[in-house]
């Protein structure tokens, strides 16, 4: 059977397929429940999204829409944050659930989704959907933040760790005569093109030196990327195509920071002055030629 999670966690883009209302086993609260296949991720690196579709990843959310005050078994029935992002994603008002199960309404809808791991007890994946937001918001932006009512709900719940606690007095200081600061002006760096692929080439060299300190490479043999004489290169190869085909052929235990050391190290080698924009699609099948040949499935 195919696994249905992906290998990394993370920001993906994910079409809707399946979506519905139910109640939570334990509790009996109200949940919405979506199926998602998951189409791009999200390099934070790069700042750039690839097509992953190819994977065929189909997850489940299961978004309870309300809590208990304090997560307290009696306590009052409050709305949570997932109830908040389905108000967003969902275009719903939060008032009833019958416009939340109309047949065909989010039929092919994209949305973002985070993945997380699933440190639930008894969790029968290892990756869980963690929150949602809507297909153009910004991936980088992923702090969370509780609300002043749900803030005021946490301090009573651990207000018993500082009750004996007493605020510790503002420090007083006598003023002093304010004293004039010469600014000095900074010139900014010239840095040629050779120092500037100099640099790359030794954080490379440094990235991969602490991968391999950190965590042990993929059991294979090395091999050197050579010209691929017999197999024609697309006119249009380029960088996203080489990440996507280096995702779909790296080495199971292969890392992230393997692949991204790699990666960065390959572009050094071939890319013109180190400078990426200047590979051309011969470039970039070399890299991807390259880095294939350190975490690849040899």
């Amino acid at each position: 059977m195919a696994k249905t999670w992906p290998d990394y966690m993370g920001t993906y883009k994910a079409i809707v397929l399946e979506w519905g209302v139910n109640k939570t086993r334990k509790a009996g609260l109200p949940q919405f429940m979506i199926r998602v296949t998951l189409t791009d991720y999200f390099d934070s690196k790069e700042g750039e999204w690839y097509d992953v579709s190819d994977n065929h990843w189909t997850m489940n959310a299961y978004l309870c829409l309300y809590g208990r005050e304090g997560g307290a078994e009696g306590g009052e029935i409050v709305e949570t944050l997932n109830h908040t992002q389905v108000c967003k994603v969902f275009d719903w008002d939060g008032c009833g659930f019958g416009s939340l199960i109309e047949p065909g309404k989010y039929d092919g809808k994209v949305i973002q989704v985070r993945i997380e791991e699933n440190t639930g007890e008894g969790a029968k994946t290892p990756v869980q959907i963690s929150w949602i937001d809507v297909e153009d918001t910004d991936p980088n932006s992923g702090l969370q933040k509780l609300d002043p009512a749900q803030i005021k709900t946490l301090e009573e719940e651990f207000a018993y760790l500082w009750k004996n606690k007493k605020p510790a007095p503002a420090a007083v200081s006598a003023k002093k005569p304010a004293t004039k600061v010469e600014v000095k002006k900074v010139e900014p760096p010239t840095d040629t093109k050779e120092d500037k692929k100099k640099a790359l080439l030794e954080k490379s060299k440094r990235l991969r030196k602490e991968t391999v300190k950190s965590e042990p490479p993929p059991p294979k043999d090395k091999k050197k990327a050579e010209p691929l004489e017999d197999t024609p290169i697309p006119a249009d190869y380029g960088k996203r195509q080489a990440w996507s085909d280096i995702i779909d052929l790296r080495d199971k235990n292969c890392t992230d920071g393997q692949q991204k050391a790699a990666w960065e190290a390959a572009v050094a080698e071939f890319a013109p002055n180190g400078d990426e924009d200047e590979l051309d699609a011969t470039g970039w099948w070399y890299v991807k030629e390259s880095v294939l040949s350190d975490v690849g499935q040899f």
